[in-house]
């Protein structure tokens, strides 16, 4: 239950406030301007390239942020990106722990 809880906390709660904070709010911002329209994939692309160990998710990753890195360039409000980065992470959770209960 410990195992849980601080997977839980960190997983679904810290990993993706400290996340958004540091790629879109501090790193967002200061992508160079010679990406020109690109700056925002790019963005994104380095995103999933930090989530490197889990590769198989890079598509669903990319689909995913690209429209909350588009919405924080855009309004410079992280709260959106925020939450449905905690649902993101508590869905993958939640199908993971579903997993290991029924195998």
């Amino acid at each position: 239950m410990i195992t849980a809880v601080l997977l839980l906390a960190g997983t679904v709660i810290v990993a993706p406030l400290v996340e958004e904070v540091y790629f879109r709010g501090c790193l967002l911002p200061r992508m160079p301007d010679q990406f020109g329209p690109l700056r925002t994939p790019a963005h994104v692309g380095l995103f999933a390239a930090y989530h490197l160990w889990s590769p198989w998710l890079t598509p669903t990753r990319v689909l995913a942020i690209l429209p909350l890195a588009y919405i924080a360039a855009r309004t410079g409000d992280l709260r959106i990106g925020m939450i449905t980065h905690i649902v993101l992470n508590a869905t993958d959770l939640i199908v993971l722990l579903l997993y290991f209960r029924t195998h």
